[in-house]
């Protein structure tokens, strides 16, 4: 039987045949040189973190220090750590490097009192004399003796053992091992290692096919985390990890554990084993998953966020959308390359459809019964669910509806009993409610140039930098190159990068001060991957993007090869650390609101005050269309308060009462029959009629008798309108004489005052 046949998941299998057929994919699976015992390995990037203390290559476990500078530390009476760090000595006294006797022509290894056994009981027996005088004076009669079998220890082998009595005490401890395994162990104690010896074979075979496939991702597993997870397996008496499913597992684990948040790195790479082992004996790829009802993405090759991990389709009861999704979605993956949020928010969308036809008695229906009046009434029905809140969620499930629909007739074998009508107009759509500029004030953008300098992590700070001086997403700015600039033939440079959004390449010009930014950072990286950034530089250019290539700005952690660019998450951690390390406050002295995503909104807003023309903007920012960028490009409170000074043409503050009638009179732009329009001539009005509650309707003591006269039109014409029935428009000309009433009394105020009156509510 070949491999291919063994790949599979036959209905009600038995969990021994289970067990049989993965352990001879496993035995193909693991190479040997994953299958040494134990597995160790020492390069920094194969740990979760390295020990703290400076030159200590081990990995940090206690405090961000490995167990030895840990222990240290505990011993000493905990003293304060970052002191601690930088005045404790690197390095650790080896177990294979014991201090022999203080007898200096003795070869036997120290016990009590600095002194070997033998010399101890001498020394006691001469009635305890000051040590250091007595060593002098021993005479030591033993003949040539041979030397302990481990490397590096120069003490004498003792009684006929191969190793001297320290070390053959720890042998015989261990169960008397075979000799190459106990030294092996003893001379690369401290360093990572992956233990697996106590486990079944099975077992044994599935973490160490884990490992290898975490190795192969990038994503090594911490020795310290893998041990945890050996002892919780060996205290479940565990055989295989198919006994239970990741979810189970999960729970098992941390029944075991008083505080789980302490262990989660160790229950986090039991679950990938788990994960992995049933890839391998299920099978991976489109032919294999597509007809199943829960999408692993990880096996169709995608590497997604933890909160999109499958595309689940159990939730939709009717078999007709099911097939339908499927075909869909697909589409969607593979040709259209939508990103998985996309196709994820796509498939809440139908999941919605299914549960209105369920709510309602019609999941009975099939696709021939999916109307135009069916779906009025799912639009309907969406918006009297509360758990949906905005209207834009309510749009984009529509959205997501209409595109799907549209597919199912532009490929008319997918779903050819489809109605005809089963369409969505624009007018369904919920109004639009424009969305609130996000760029930064002139108050905290002050404060965050002044503290820049003190953000404390040179990648984040590099980021932050890079965004306010291209505008680019923070996703696109994690996700550069290595070498990012390309230059016209003006020789001006500019950063290449792949807008994600839109899917397409992009560019955006930068400055020289940028451009020395980005070059202190590939200095960086230089030095962080000499190797990784040799090779990268060898290759020519990339005629296209994206690229797996050495990034930019790297994952600072797990990341061998510098391929996995610097998480967004990562960085928002850091962005909101520091806004609060520095009190950076807006101006009622509130702790401000910073987001990475106000970086681009800043961007394009200072842009559009400098006088650049949205057609530029919208290039610069990569945009579909003039409408997104002029959203990203509101104007600043200072450009619509200069607007406004231009038009009331004086230093005066804002109060009702000024200085004469006349001299409003006369900035007024046109005369009308109860007050004048205080626009500025550069302006439009959008007002139709002469509104009372225009925002620059202004009226002076002159004005007071066409007032009267409307308020005594207006009275008649409530009295008409009451007559007729017509109780609605007698209340809207009722909010007509408020008005006039309100205007008329602060007339005659101003009058009794001497002052003069404007209206500008």
């Amino acid at each position: 039987m070949n491999r291919h046949d063994l790949v599979g998941a036959p209905t009600g299998e038995p969990l021994p045949e289970r067990v049989a057929r993965a352990r001879v994919l496993l035995e193909e699976a693991v190479p040997p040189q994953w299958r040494r015992e134990p597995l160790i390995y020492v390069r920094p990037q194969h740990m979760e973190a390295v020990c703290a203390v400076t030159r200590c290559r081990r990995e940090a476990i206690d405090h961000g220090m490995c167990n030895g500078h840990a222990q240290r530390w505990h011993r000493i009476g905990r003293p304060q750590l970052d002191v601690f760090l930088t005045t404790t000595e690197s390095a650790l006294r080896d177990h294979h490097i014991l201090p022999s006797c203080l007898v200096s022509v003795c070869r036997r290894g120290r016990a009590r009192d600095d002194l070997c056994p033998v010399h101890s009981r001498q020394w006691k027996a001469a009635k305890r004399p000051l040590i250091a005088t007595w060593v002098t004076t021993v005479v030591v009669t033993d003949g040539p003796q041979s030397t302990c079998r481990l490397p590096n220890c120069e003490l004498a082998a003792e009684g006929g053992s191969l190793y001297c009595r320290v070390h053959h005490r720890r042998w015989r401890a261990r169960g008397e091992p075979t000799h190459e395994e106990f030294e092996a162990e003893v001379m690369n104690y401290g360093d990572p290692c992956w233990d697996f010896r106590r486990l079944p074979g099975q077992l044994k075979l599935e973490l160490q096919y884990a490992l290898k496939c975490n190795h192969e991702l990038g994503f090594p597993p911490g020795s310290h985390s893998c041990s945890q997870a050996v002892r919780m397996l060996v205290r479940r008496g565990a055989t295989t990890l198919l006994e239970h499913d990741r979810a189970s597992w999960t729970a098992i684990f941390r029944s075991y554990l008083n505080d789980p948040n302490q262990f989660k790195n160790a229950a986090a790479f039991l679950s990938f084993a788990v994960e992995q082992l049933t890839d391998l004996i299920e099978g991976s790829g489109w032919k294999r998953e597509y007809p199943r009802d829960v999408w692993q993405l990880r096996r169709l090759g995608y590497i997604p966020a933890a909160a999109s991990r499958q595309l689940n389709f159990t939730d939709i009861q009717q078999r007709w959308l099911v097939d339908s999704a499927k075909r869909w979605l697909h589409w969607r993956l593979t040709v259209e390359e939508k990103s998985i949020n996309t196709v994820s928010a796509d498939l809440l969308a139908l999941r919605r459809l299914s549960a209105f036809l369920t709510a309602t008695g019609q999941a009975h229906y099939s696709i021939r019964q999916l109307t135009r009046p069916v779906l009025e009434q799912h639009i309907a029905w969406l918006h009297q669910q509360p758990q949906l809140g905005s209207s834009a969620t309510i749009r984009d499930s529509i959205s997501a509806l209409a595109v799907f629909l549209r597919a199912l007739q532009d490929h008319e074998d997918w779903a050819p009993d489809l109605p005809r009508n089963a369409v969505i107009y624009a007018s369904d759509y919920p109004r639009t409610i424009p969305l609130r500029a996000r760029g930064l004030n002139a108050h905290i953008m002050t404060q965050v140039r002044a503290h820049l300098p003190r953000w404390p992590q040179p990648d984040g700070r590099f980021l932050t930098e890079l965004m306010l001086a291209t505008g680019l997403r923070v996703g696109d700015a994690c996700a550069l190159g290595y070498d990012p600039i390309v230059r016209d033939r003006d020789d001006n440079p500019y950063v290449r990068y792949w807008n994600h959004k839109m899917r397409r390449e992009a560019y955006v010009p930068i400055s020289a001060a940028a451009l020395d930014k980005i070059r202190e950072q590939q200095t960086r990286v230089r030095e962080q991957y000499p190797a990784e950034t040799a090779a990268y530089l060898s290759q020519p250019a990339p005629r296209t993007l994206p690229v797996d290539a050495l990034r930019l700005v790297p994952a600072n952690k797990l990341n061998p090869h510098g391929l996995l660019p610097f998480k967004r998450s990562t960085y928002n951690l850091q962005l909101q650390a520091w806004v609060a390390k520095c009190g950076i406050t807006d101006e009622a002295g509130r702790p401000a609101h910073i987001t990475a995503h106000q970086w681009r909104h800043t961007f394009a807003t200072t842009l559009v005050n400098r006088g650049v023309r949205l057609e530029v903007v919208k290039q610069l920012l990569d945009h579909a269309s003039l409408e997104m960028a002029s959203h990203y490009a509101r104007l600043l409170d200072t450009t619509i308060r200069a607007e406004w000074d231009a038009a009331r043409d004086s230093d005066d503050d804002l109060q009702h009462l000024l200085p004469a009638d006349v001299e409003w009179a006369s900035r007024s732009r046109t005369a009308l029959p109860n007050g004048h329009c205080g626009l500025p001539r550069q302006q439009t009005c959008d007002h139709s009629n002469k509104c009372l509650t225009c925002p620059v309707f202004i009226t002076t003591s002159e004005d007071l008798p066409a007032h009267e006269a409307h308020r005594h039109r207006t009275l008649t014409l409530i009295a008409q309108l009451e007559a007729r029935g017509q109780t609605k428009l007698a209340d809207q000309n009722r909010l007509v004489l408020e008005q006039l009433d309100t205007r008329i009394a602060q007339i005659k105020q101003a009058i009794a005052t001497g002052g003069a009156h404007r209206d500008a509510s």
